[in-house]
């Protein structure tokens, strides 16, 4: 049967419409002035297609400017990050699962707890910290920044929920230990919640900026979005002073933003089932 196109479901495409060229116009003018030779990217407005195409923005940024070393640092800041993060929280999410764990509803209030704390009041404390470590402008610092949180442990937890029950006690009936559950039964089939936390983690160490601008002073441990601000609010990024132009500006945003655009559709399926699914319990 035929829906109706009635008048509400007409608002409802035109306020998402609406929306997507709010969201689409910005990019397209980031991209088309990162593909206009210097001159023209000067030109005041909104620019849709680029002017004087030329790929000298991207030029300047890696032959120039050596972005190559900040987007090195962010990969590998985000990948050992994200690792060490999805590891942390499944095994944590596993532990919780557990019903005969002493302590389990205190431990999950405080977890819980944690998420009311805003992200502003625990910079003064962990920049204390990672200076008593011994940890400031060092790139160990921001693989430790984040390195656990309550959303992944819950999504992971309560996705587990899902799959736990008498197929873990028919593994633990079989003379499996809690290791190789963990390892070949509960990793494999929360694959969805895990890849959730995975894009989220990844996603968050690469835009990551209040923690490199707090714990490093080298210029040569930037990271991509540090180096990025250098290079759009100041001409210190060059070596020689001289101006940087729009263009290469833009570029630099272009490449900050570009893999997670990428990587989206490719994931967006199974991020949605992760979410909707990892919060059912």
């Amino acid at each position: 049967m035929r829906q109706r196109f009635t008048f509400g479901s007409a608002l409802n495409l035109l306020f998402l419409l609406a929306l997507c060229v709010t969201m689409i116009l910005p990019f397209l003018n980031v991209l088309s002035l990162s593909l206009s030779s210097g001159v023209a990217s000067m030109e005041p407005g909104i620019h849709l297609f680029p002017a004087s195409f030329s790929f000298q923005g991207y030029t300047v940024l890696f032959e120039k400017l050596s972005l190559w070393q900040p987007i090195s640092i962010s990969l590998f800041v985000a990948g050992t990050g994200t690792l060490l993060h999805v590891l942390l929280s499944a095994l944590a999410a596993y532990a919780l699962m557990q019903p005969g764990l002493p302590g389990r509803r205190v431990l999950l209030v405080f977890i819980l707890v944690t998420t009311l704390a805003p992200t502003e009041a625990m910079l003064v404390p962990l920049y204390i910290l990672m200076q008593q470590l011994g940890l400031i402008n060092s790139l160990m610092s921001l693989i430790l920044s984040g390195l656990g949180s309550a959303f992944s442990i819950l999504i992971i937890r309560g996705y587990g929920f899902l799959l736990a029950g008498e197929l873990f006690e028919a593994a633990r009936l079989d003379g499996a230990g809690d290791w190789q559950i963990f390892a070949r039964l509960f990793l494999p089939m929360a694959r969805p919640a895990l890849l959730v936390v995975v894009i989220f983690e990844f996603v968050g160490k690469w835009n990551m900026f209040t923690e490199p601008l707090l714990y490093i002073n080298s210029p040569n441990l930037y990271p991509l979005q540090l180096a990025l601000q250098s290079l759009v609010s100041n001409t210190e990024s060059t070596s020689a002073g001289t101006y940087v132009a729009e263009n290469a500006q833009m570029a630099g945003v272009v490449i900050g933003v570009l893999p997670l655009v990428c990587l989206y559709p490719f994931v967006q399926r199974r991020l949605f089932e992760g979410i909707s699914f990892g919060g059912m319990k």
